[in-house]
């Protein structure tokens, strides 16, 4: 009998029960052994052009160790075996996501998610709401504004002519909602940064002593930084705490949990796989990670011995990620032939 990875995701009364399961169990160990668990009476795409389509699935620990009918899953039913009647409904393979940014999916949805805002009131709602998430002490950080904001597609004229002015907001925006929480909000692409008041504060920035890259006006901070002022904000900043991290990381895994995804090919810094590493150790990984660092980390990683497919199969070294320009969606990147927009 074939051993498959136990992967499946199972739509039963309209919910998604994924079941993501690894194991190294030796595949010619598995067909005398007994099923944990037994979904049978189901519609199962394999992935598999041999077999596309199965009714039953037998799983074992963290493999399956039968896709076939209901009579070839029932052999391998057992005293303690919890059997699943999914009654005609659909099942199929856990969805891989190929490209995810995880560390910094977990700080949106712990944080403040502000890819889709361009205008004040939206920031406002979303600082505040992030406020109420964060724990004392801790910083709101990122939030990545205006990712999906007008580009030249929506302005007048030809491809080419200036862009619509972007939002820039200013700190009367979020100062009211920020409460005692130092801020350090930026534009998806690292062209602005917003300081709130208590982050200027931490950081010793006032217009009565001018900084290079603190706006002033009307001898008020606006909050809006660059440069030195920039730098000493950052300084300020609080490191982020390893349960921070962990706490992000399992809101970002319970949002690929509802969305089916059992896999994931991450853009993995440094400093998040000890978080995976400690998730798989508590028993808390729900998701395997092919890691993949970035280019720049390569030299630290020949020198510690680490080569592509490193791991086992929770977490594994996979390929390198470069950087070579923009993406198309905001128009910074370069194409050979002109790239026109439609709006």
């Amino acid at each position: 009998t074939r051993a498959y990875h136990a992967s499946m995701v199972i739509l039963i009364t309209r919910r998604l029960l994924a079941i993501a399961l690894v194991s190294a169990a030796a595949p010619c160990t598995l067909a005398a052994q007994d099923a944990d668990v037994i979904v049978r009476n189901a519609r199962i795409w394999t992935g598999d052009t041999l077999r596309p389509s199965a009714q039953a699935v037998a799983i074992r620990g963290e493999r399956l160790i039968a896709v076939g009918t209901n009579a070839q899953a029932d052999a391998h039913r057992g005293a303690r075996t919890r059997v699943i009647d999914a009654g005609g409904r659909f099942v199929t393979p856990g969805f891989i996501d190929d490209h995810t940014h995880f560390s910094q999916a977990g700080a949106l949805l712990i944080g403040a998610n502000l890819l889709d805002v361009s205008t004040a009131a939206p920031l406002a709602q979303r600082v505040k709401a992030a406020v109420g998430r964060m724990s004392p002490g801790a910083w709101l950080t990122g939030g990545d504004w205006g990712a999906y904001e007008d580009s030249p597609a929506n302005s007048t004229g030809p491809a080419g002519a200036a862009r619509t002015a972007r939002f820039s907001p200013d700190r009367t925006i979020i100062d009211s909602v920020s409460g005692t929480t130092p801020m350090l909000l930026n534009r998806w692409d690292r062209s602005a940064w917003l300081a709130n008041g208590v982050a200027l504060e931490r950081a010793g920035l006032s217009c009565a002593q001018p900084v290079a890259g603190l706006e002033c006006v009307g001898g008020r901070a606006t909050g809006r930084v660059a440069d030195s002022a920039l730098a000493r904000v950052r300084r300020a900043i609080a490191p982020k705490t390893f349960d921070q991290r962990l706490r992000e990381a399992r809101a970002a895994q319970q949002h690929l949990s509802e969305l089916g995804v059992t896999t994931i090919h991450d853009i993995t810094p440094p400093f998040q796989l000890p978080v995976y590493t400690e998730l798989k150790r508590r028993g808390e990984l729900g998701v395997r990670v092919f890691a993949r660092p970035t280019l720049d980390k390569w030299s630290r990683l020949t020198y510690a011995g680490i080569a592509p497919g490193f791991g086992a199969d929770w977490i594994r070294i996979r390929p390198l990620k470069g950087f070579v320009d923009g993406i198309q969606g905001n128009s910074p990147a370069r194409f050979y032939e002109p790239q026109l927009h439609s709006g």
